[in-house]
């Protein structure tokens, strides 16, 4: 299966991840909150009470959408067909981060 890494939020979307795993490709991707699909609970204005380094999931079928808050005012949403579980790892700078982005991050250095 090959893995395709979308540094684009602009291109990403539910539809691109679907139709990318029908031809055996998993994506991981980050999305803009604006998109449609994206559910209001992880819309930016409602994640202001949420604590640091919270993640929240969202599973429906294949994909995951994960909605991860770094900082006070960041939200960060990424979209991946290759992730099923909740996994948390282990940045390089020792801070534990959701599995998702570990991978997203290794993928845009290669």
């Amino acid at each position: 299966m090959k893995e395709v890494p979308s540094q684009q939020t602009f291109f990403s979307s539910k539809l691109l991840a679907e139709t990318l795993l029908n031809q055996d490709t998993t994506f991981i991707g980050t999305m803009r909150a604006n998109r449609r699909e994206v559910p209001a609970r992880f819309k930016t204005k409602y994640t202001k009470g949420r604590p640091i380094n919270d993640s929240q999931y969202l599973y429906c079928g294949n994909l995951t959408l994960l909605s991860y808050k770094p900082k006070v005012t960041k939200n960060v949403l990424l979209l991946s067909t290759e992730h099923h579980i909740a996994a948390d790892g282990v940045s390089q700078k020792g801070k534990p981060k959701p599995e998702i982005i570990l991978d997203y991050n290794n993928f845009k250095a290669m």
